[in-house]
């Protein structure tokens, strides 16, 4: 990783942002590899290619359906900067900020080889 790098390589295709509103990780898969959705589907994104201004397309949905302590997190990720939608049910609904640096931003862990059905987990350590 280079310095000023706003989202990190977890495995092949599949990158991590921090995301200040919810205070972890939301991934993005690119170049055909896709995720698993939260409605069943399978997700891929385009990305601009770069690590440090990163632009995805379309949207990304986290937490649809908003249960629990997990807020429902809805946004553009253009330029380098999250622009979160009004339907965010956190507290950074309707702003836009700068993608916090990797190196600035909480470790994880995750076990992602079982990504293609519905196992997936992520801690902050």
């Amino acid at each position: 990783m280079a310095a000023g790098d706003r989202i990190h390589e977890m495995a092949p295709n599949l990158l991590c942002f921090h995301c200040p509103a919810c205070g972890y990780a939301h991934h993005v898969g690119v170049n055909g590899r896709k995720i698993p959705g939260s409605n069943g589907s399978m997700n891929e994104w385009g990305w601009n290619g770069s690590f440090s201004s990163p632009t995805f397309t379309p949207s990304l949905l986290v937490n649809k359906e908003s249960l629990g302590t997990s807020p429902r997190c809805h946004s553009f990720v253009a330029e380098g900067r999250i622009q979160f939608l009004g339907d965010c049910t956190h507290a950074m609904a309707g702003q836009t900020v700068d993608i916090p640096e990797w190196d600035a931003a909480p470790r994880i862990a995750a076990d992602v080889s079982n990504w293609g059905s519905a196992t997936v987990a992520l801690k902050l350590q």
